[in-house]
């Protein structure tokens, strides 16, 4: 069978760039036309060629990369763009929904405030002329808003989108009637969509959503490890917490906390914040994060409670229910030197935790600075305090993130073999992924002499240095370095290898790369052991990470137009402190390369062994007698047996594995997956830009014509893989209902 015919694709924007130097407008309009859906993967090719483009143009279609290489003079042009394209024809406001999409998936938050305040309030667009000089008619087109007494729109919530009210046959205090003007109800309506996106509330949901309904988690995986772990034992314990709670990241599934309540409660102190925190990464995103909490929340005036460590985690499961929604990290790379002075003076307390925790704030005060952090860096690696010199180490490495830069990776190689604290040298090591993810094949070479170290803390930064810079790479080079180090002397180097092994393996199955099979039964050996050791903790946490958001989920910290993505970046720094439309596209590769991981089955209980009975002499003539029989049987069945073995050679020919596979949106489509998606030609729906993964905007080429919706709008009649039935619903109550905008 023939695979269905595809778009062609372009290696280079070369050709189409040349056409920008003729005097003919018509190849002018030609290049520029076909060059806006190239942008995002010709952007080092098209941005020498910028002079030659006109202004329009530029802000026309690659805006975002021109601000977030901080061109400041086109930040207000590139909010201009967004209005003057949402006011044109469909198909451009369908590009200006694609770059804000893009822009959100960046997350560059100071830009897309900018970005935000640039564009009009929905309120102030009139909608109608008033023949009595005054306009009491709205639009309502997306949030629920109130009308004051004027007649003008107020929002309920100043967060959120303001939108205009509409009433039909509404009359204006003096008695005049007003005619609609569609052209501005359009407008109005396309305005607060482009709002709803740059808020990132249109993203938030619909990823959601999807791990909801995608979820493939495997509850067997859970349940054998809380069979081998010894609940006595808080750290394996909080190691299984921690393993759902990655397990089922952002699918708000929540299934095994509630069948195993009893063993929940077993937790103690930062055990229970644990428990509690691991909701937030559940429900991250869920619109009702705080009535969730609720029962966990600090109660004004209420006596008892669940005790400060629950209240902890639960304030803590807030914050990342709605990380990167909002005001985020507020210091964040912002140098500031009163911030600094104040960590500092929370190191003098002498405790520990506190200690770490302002050391890693004083980091990352410093994120993306580069040069002007160096005078900071050069103070905090000089100290005599080994804390200190901890945070002048991460503020380092994330100063310098993704840039491979030189200078930074001399001095944390300098600092990985000659400071006197294994904590900085170990951390010194783990830096240099930071650094290196924007070249992950270079990583395994940089730090393979580091991961024979005779120093054990040295080999550890260097597992983990592997596995942050080639997250979810598969890596083969990366799998080499960091198979010898997960059979270590030391337990704590194998912990740190088994977790950098899942970070590079995930979204791998075994039919892409056999290593993953092998792994996997690594890990589920390591487990059974009732002996406790720190690798075991590493097992279990792999096993989660492995598993991701219910085997939807991946690790990556850039996006797929080279940003570095913020949450990412600081989750791995804080994690490494630890001991729409139906549209079908094509994956030109084997099904079975990237398939979800088979489940798990239960193992089968041994029967218990059969003597064998004892035979008398005397049946021996017997015993020869039925051996002939049998023998004559089966030489008057070869026949028979050859056409049987022939029809059956024949149909595992029909067998055959096909060499691609058909998707229907929404689906799953890993990174190593990407270079295979093409898009059918003659679909119904054509993409805004040809990008493999994320969110795509879709042109109906018959809009016309009725066609069903991928996406509904009752996800609380969805049940999940695990429990059979709606998840919304044995949560109780609406508080876990989750509409889809």
């Amino acid at each position: 069978m023939a695979p269905p015919e595809v778009v062609s694709t372009v290696s280079s924007a070369g050709g189409l760039l040349a056409m920008l130097n003729e005097s003919n407008p018509s190849l002018k309009l030609h290049a520029l036309s076909n060059l806006k859906n190239l942008v995002d993967v010709f952007w080092p090719e098209i941005s020498t060629s910028l002079p030659a483009m006109p202004v329009m143009h530029v802000t026309y279609s690659i805006t975002y990369y021109l601000v977030l290489l901080d061109m400041c003079c086109y930040t207000s042009p590139a909010g201009n763009d967004l209005i003057v394209h949402i006011d044109c024809l469909q198909d451009e406001a369908l590009l200006a929904f694609q770059i804000a999409f893009d822009l959100v998936e960046n997350e560059c938050q100071a830009f897309l405030l900018k970005v935000r305040d640039s564009l009009p309030d929905a309120k102030s667009q009139d909608t109608g002329t008033s023949s009595g000089g005054q306009s009491s008619e709205a639009v309502q087109v997306g949030f629920p808003q109130q009308v004051s007494e004027n007649g003008n729109a107020a929002s309920v919530n100043a967060s959120a989108a303001e939108d205009v009210l509409m009433t039909d046959d509404h009359h204006a205090p003096n008695g005049s009637t007003h005619d609609i003007d569609p052209n501005k109800v359009v407008y109005v309506e396309r305005l607060t969509k482009i709002k709803e996106i740059l808020s990132g509330q249109a993203s938030i949901e619909l990823t959601l959503w999807f791990l909801y309904n995608h979820n493939k988690s495997d509850l067997l995986i859970l349940k054998t490890i809380k069979q081998f772990v010894d609940a006595r034992n808080s750290a394996c314990h909080s190691a299984t917490i921690y393993a759902n709670a990655i397990m089922h990241a952002g699918t708000s599934v929540s299934t095994f906390l509630r069948e195993n309540l009893d063993w929940l409660n077993k937790a103690t102190n930062w055990g229970k914040f644990s428990a509690t925190a691991g909701l937030g990464v559940i429900y991250r995103g869920h619109q009702q994060g705080m009535s969730l909490l609720a029962p966990y929340l600090p109660q004004t005036g209420a006596a008892g409670g669940e005790g400060p460590y629950a209240e902890g985690g639960a304030l803590y499961a807030l914050g990342l229910i709605h990380a990167n929604h909002g005001l985020g990290l507020a210091a964040l790379g912002t140098a500031d030197a009163d911030i600094y002075e104040d960590f500092k003076s929370v190191l003098s307390t002498d405790g520990a935790l506190a200690g770490e925790a302002a050391a890693l704030g004083i980091a990352l005060t410093m994120y993306g600075r580069e040069e002007e952090a160096d005078t900071l860096i050069e103070q905090m690696t000089r100290d005599q305090d080994p804390i200190l010199r901890y945070g002048g180490i991460y503020a380092l490495a994330l100063a310098y993130r993704g840039t491979a830069n030189n200078k930074a990776i001399r001095q944390l190689l300098h600092f990985a073999v000659s400071d006197v604290c294994d904590d900085v040298r170990r951390t010194a090591v783990l830096a240099l992924g930071f650094v290196l993810y924007s070249v992950p094949e270079q990583t395994p070479r940089i730090v393979s002499l580091l991961s024979g170290s005779h120093n054990p803390h040295v080999r550890y930064g260097a597992a983990l240095a592997v596995g942050i810079s080639c997250a979810g790479s598969g890596l083969s080079e990366a799998i080499s370095l960091l198979e010898p180090l997960s059979s270590d002397a030391v337990d704590f180097v194998r912990q740190g290898a088994l977790i950098a092994m899942a970070m590079v393996m995930v979204q791998t199955n075994e039919s892409c790369d056999p290593h993953v099979g092998k792994f996997r039964h690594q890990l589920e050996n390591i487990i059974l052991d009732k002996h406790y050791n720190l690798s075991k903790m590493g097992a279990i946490l792999a096993s989660g990470i492995l598993d991701a958001g219910g085997r939807n989920v991946t690790i990556r910290l850039r996006s797929k137009t080279k940003h570095d993505k913020v949450t990412a970046i600081i989750g791995l720094a804080v994690f490494s402190q630890f001991w729409s439309s139906r549209f079908d596209f094509l994956s030109y590769a084997k099904p079975s390369m990237f398939d979800y991981p088979l489940p798990t089955t239960p193992p089968i209980t041994a029967s218990a062994v059969k003597l064998p009975t004892a035979i008398p002499s005397t049946h021996a003539k017997a015993k020869a007698r039925l051996k002939n029989e049998a023998e004559q049987k089966a030489t008057s069945e070869k026949q028979s047996g050859d056409d049987a073995s022939a029809d059956s050679s024949s149909e595992k020919k029909v067998e055959a594995e096909p060499t691609y596979k058909i998707l229907s949106n929404p689906a799953r489509v890993v990174p190593a997956q990407e270079k295979y998606i093409k898009f059918l030609k003659g679909s119904r729906y054509v993409p805004v830009k040809l990008a493999p993964s994320g969110f795509v905007l879709l042109q109906d080429l018959m809009p016309t014509v009725a066609d069903g919706l991928a996406l509904t709008d009752t996800p609380a009649s969805m049940s999940t893989p695990a429990s059979g039935g709606s998840e919304a619903a044995q949560q109780g109550g609406s508080a876990s209902a989750m509409p889809v905008n």
